[in-house]
């Protein structure tokens, strides 16, 4: 902020007095523009302020929470900051005296005084990169990143690592839902104040789904979570399908009956491809209610990898069953 005041104290090596004043006449300076936060022991930091109608202007800095590298007495500095805290910076503007006087013997300044805030900083580091997948065509997968660091900020793009010439509109969390059209190619930047830390490229790989023959199964238990791991709640499970109950290898999807069994809450439970990160569709396979033992036929996807995915949209676990009547390859 501007401040004003009677005399001010002079660097070492002036003499004479100066009237610290918001303005004199049309000589006015700016605000110190600076960064409001700065690295610990960050250097290259820079402050500058301007000044109008001062004719020939006298310029000294100050500083406390750091060091000024450059010369103090011009419109901009450059300073390296401290290790933790603040730094304060001023900056006055000298004018000669109207009596003729001249610096440092006489005249006005105008003064304004910033803090920085030192802000610690960890620099951006992934410790776990998205992982490329295969998917059935128009199914969606999401993709995670791992890092750790302070206040991190994330960008999701298509293409090779570190090109950023198609970042993904709205992309800006650890994950992102995708659902290419074709085999696509996905990566992250992970940024802070201190760095920034490119992801490895992740490549989602789309298979088309082509004109299938249909092979009738004798009716086949592929699972049964009585007396085992039930489906969580609001949770999901991935169950792989082919090489069981002879379901081939290849199969792009089964014709099977779902069973609820005496669920004690009410709810839905929906069935969709693997792997375990393909996005959840809005769709339900079976709905039920308490007490209430249920079966439906359904028809599911299976994913690339050979498996599906089972989730259970309710606030307890819940016991299910599936018996294969058939698949499509």
């Amino acid at each position: 902020m501007l401040r004003s005041g009677g005399p001010v104290q002079f660097p070492s090596g002036f003499g004479g007095q100066f009237n610290i004043v918001n303005a004199v006449g049309t000589f006015t300076m700016s605000t110190i523009t600076a960064s409001s936060t700065v690295a610990p022991n960050s250097t290259g930091n820079t402050a500058s302020v301007t000044t109008a109608n001062g004719g020939t202007v006298t310029f000294s800095w100050t500083i406390t929470g750091g060091t000024i590298t450059s010369a103090s007495n011009i419109t901009s500095i450059t300073y390296t900051a401290g290790a933790s805290g603040s730094v304060v910076l001023r900056a006055t503007a000298y004018k000669n005296g109207t009596n003729g006087a001249t610096f440092p013997n006489g005249g006005v300044g105008i003064t304004d005084t910033k803090t920085v805030t030192i802000v610690t900083c960890t620099a951006p580091a992934i410790s776990t990169q998205p992982q490329s997948v295969g998917v059935p065509a128009g199914t969606g997968v999401t993709l995670s990143v791992g890092a750790t660091g302070t206040s991190l900020t994330y960008q999701w793009y298509i293409g090779t690592s570190g090109v950023t010439t198609s970042p993904i509109g709205g992309a800006t969390a650890s994950s992102v839902n995708v659902t290419p059209s074709s085999t696509t190619t996905y990566w992250v930047r992970v940024s802070n104040s201190c760095g920034t830390m490119d992801s490895a490229a992740a490549t989602v790989t789309v298979t088309p789904i082509a004109a299938a023959s249909f092979y009738l199964l004798t009716p086949c238990r592929i699972l049964d979570t009585r007396g085992g791991a039930p489906v969580p709640a609001n949770g999901v499970m991935n169950l792989v399908v082919t090489g069981k109950c002879a379901v081939a290898a290849g199969a792009t999807s089964a014709a099977v009956n779902v069973t609820v069994v005496n669920p004690s809450t009410s709810g839905f439970v929906t069935l969709y491809p693997g792997p375990a990160n393909t996005v959840l569709p809005v769709v339900s396979t079976i709905n039920y209610t308490p007490g209430r033992t249920l079966a439906n036929n359904a028809r599911i996807t299976i994913g690339v990898d050979g498996s599906i995915n089972i989730f259970n949209a309710a606030s307890q676990p819940l016991d299910f069953l599936i018996d294969v009547s058939g698949y499509f390859k």
